[in-house]
């Protein structure tokens, strides 16, 4: 048995297993009711398995879907509840009833058990030698810009929370009076923050996002990133749809990772757009929208419909000025607040 969400071992393991141990047929059966972002997941682990591994023939089955004996159990389970007699798994659940050598966590606040969902925060935590994380720091030119920095203007007007983000997205711009422009939303640079430590992936709309992004943190803290636009796929949607490519990017990210990801667009109005529309019409949750793109074509319009999606945290700002390295800066700085914390916590031993 494997899994395509958080536990482990996860399909692509588990497949691989099966061509090193050198088995001639692989048939895949996802044990889900419906099609979705899960069920496309094992799709393309096991497209990706057959490609890498030409000698096994692997074979994807059908999800559950609306099989009569799954629509049996719709039915029983309804009865029982109109009966008062449902009797699921979680019934018992350790929290919630008392059970043989786990007595003491009755009642107690329920944690995950996986680590991918504690993130950052959770690793090492069942390691011999936990991991260490160093505090970042800084280039010495970069120091010095920073305090020069921090006297051209006064920050104590800005959220603390949301200074260290702003103050590099000055550093990038190198106009301090940017910072009346910028539009930050209630924590939103905290969500940005959590969603780097919970191991959340990255995704931006060109490259050029991707190349601003610090390595060394990166790789310290083992952030994936993913930019959709130079992929076969997005360009056969683009032209099917009439997205432009970065859009079309954004529209396969919703349906690659759902909501477990930051959005950091840099260059294309049409991919705020894109992300706006499945936020309002597909309910999509990314963790962070960054929206700086560069430009006097659409370029204020997406801003403005970005700043009023009040239903999830953004950052992005007024007028035509932005571009990559100024939604690569907001990434940086939660990364490098993120790893700061984790080095807060004693992991730099």
């Amino acid at each position: 048995m494997c899994y395509s969400g958080t536990a482990r071992p996860d399909l692509p393991t588990g497949l691989a297993r099966a061509a090193a141990m050198g088995f001639e047929r692989v048939i895949v059966f996802p044990y889900l009711l419906f099609d979705g972002v899960l069920a496309r997941r094992v799709r393309d682990a096991v497209a990706a398995a057959a490609q890498r591994w030409s000698g096994t023939e692997f074979l994807t089955a059908s999800h559950l879907g609306p099989h009569r004996k799954v629509a049996q159990v719709f039915l029983e389970r309804s009865r029982e509840g109109v009966q008062g007699q449902g009797h699921m798994n979680c019934s018992l659940c350790k929290y919630r009833v008392q059970v043989i050598g786990y007595e003491a966590q009755q009642g107690q606040a329920q944690v995950s058990h996986h680590g991918a969902v504690r993130g950052l925060l959770g690793a090492g935590k069942t390691e011999a030698e936990p991991k260490t994380v160093p505090h970042y720091v800084p280039h010495p030119i970069e120091q010095q810009s920073f305090e020069i920095i921090e006297t051209l203007r006064d920050w104590s007007t800005v959220p603390s929370s949301d200074r260290y983000a702003m103050q590099r997205l000055v550093h990038t711009a190198g106009d301090p009076g940017i910072v009346e422009d910028l539009s930050f939303s209630p924590g939103a640079v905290e969500a940005g923050i959590q969603a780097i430590l919970r191991g959340l992936t990255v995704v931006t709309d060109v490259t050029m996002v991707h190349s601003g992004l610090k390595r060394e943190v990166l790789a310290r803290l083992g952030v994936q990133v993913w930019c959709g636009v130079h992929d076969a796929e997005t360009h056969l949607l683009s032209s099917q749809t009439g997205l432009t490519r970065s859009a079309a990017g954004i529209r396969r990210a919703y349906e690659k990772f759902g909501n477990d990801c930051v959005v950091a667009i840099g260059d294309a109005p049409t991919a705020i757009f894109e992300t706006v529309r499945l936020i309002r019409e597909r309910h999509w949750r990314p963790a962070l929208v960054i929206g700086l793109p560069v430009g006097f074509v659409g370029t204020q319009e997406s801003k403005a419909a970005l700043r009023t999606c009040l239903s999830v945290p953004r950052i992005t700002n007024s007028g035509y000025r932005g571009g990559s390295p100024w939604a690569s800066s907001v990434v940086n700085a939660c990364m490098i607040q993120a790893q700061n914390r984790l080095a807060d916590l004693g992991r730099d031993q």
